[in-house]
């Protein structure tokens, strides 16, 4: 017996909802006093995989996502 799942019932992960998610994880941030380089040039790596991915989505450059209006 096959089931009939339609798209509404599934949770379905965008690009967008993932931008949403990695800006919210990894954002933008300012280092402090103190911080030790690379724990600096760490966060900076995670947030540039941020800014790559929002760079190639506003771009239209991921044929397979398109920007939600």
């Amino acid at each position: 017996m096959q089931i009939q799942t339609s798209l509404s019932t599934l949770n379905v992960l965008t690009v967008e909802r993932l931008l949403e998610e990695l800006e919210e994880r990894f954002p933008i941030t300012n280092p402090q006093p103190g911080t030790d380089l690379d724990q600096i040039m760490y966060r900076s790596g995670q947030r540039s995989v941020v800014d790559w991915v929002a760079s190639r989505l506003s771009d239209g450059e991921l044929p397979w996502a398109s920007v939600e209006p």
